[in-house]
């Protein structure tokens, strides 16, 4: 880990670590995600990067306007004997129903205008991954981090909170 800057503290007071991810021009209002592509290239350099704890699932489906694919990625030890045995039995086998890992589901870009939101749930995740310390390997070996990236694609690449419908996904989810 890194020396703590006066800029990441100005810039994220409360990760309490500097991040690397940050682009040059975002204190003078720019983002890292202005598309949904640019936001799923982030997603899938994360698994190029570390393939032992995230991986691409297979695609939800498209959203209502039929044009834009929602993406499934999960964070866990992707390589579960690596972490130990725990069935217990000598075998390394690793059996979610026996070891029962909470699920935790992460919605990122429902409001898809609130871009900052959007950064801030990718640079946790990355923090997650990216980290060796005990708290980030407690998390990647006991639990399955089930992340959608984009709740609302339409929005992110029209820069709305709303979906193709005009429906607020954070207020009217089952409308959408």
């Amino acid at each position: 880990m890194g020396k703590i800057t006066s800029k990441s503290i100005k810039l994220f007071p409360r990760i309490g670590s500097p991040i690397n991810y940050i682009p040059n021009d975002i204190e003078s209002g720019g983002t890292v995600f202005d598309n949904v592509e640019s936001l799923y290239s982030a997603f899938d350099d994360l698994v190029v990067n570390n393939p032992r704890w995230i991986k691409r699932e297979s695609d939800i489906g498209l959203d209502e306007s039929g044009d834009y694919t929602m993406r499934h990625y999960t964070v866990c030890n992707q390589y579960a004997s690596i972490c130990s045995d725990r069935a217990g039995d000598n075998t390394n086998q690793w059996n979610d129903n026996l070891y029962q890992r909470r699920r935790i589901l992460i919605n990122l870009s429902v409001h898809s205008n609130e871009k900052y939101a959007t950064l801030a749930g990718f640079l946790m995740i990355k923090e997650i991954i990216e980290s060796n310390d005990d708290w980030a390997m407690f998390i990647k070996c006991n639990t399955v981090l089930d992340i959608v990236p984009c709740c609302n694609p339409y929005g992110l690449d029209n820069n709305s909170a709303y979906n193709v419908n005009g429906v607020n996904l954070n207020r009217g989810y089952d409308e959408g």
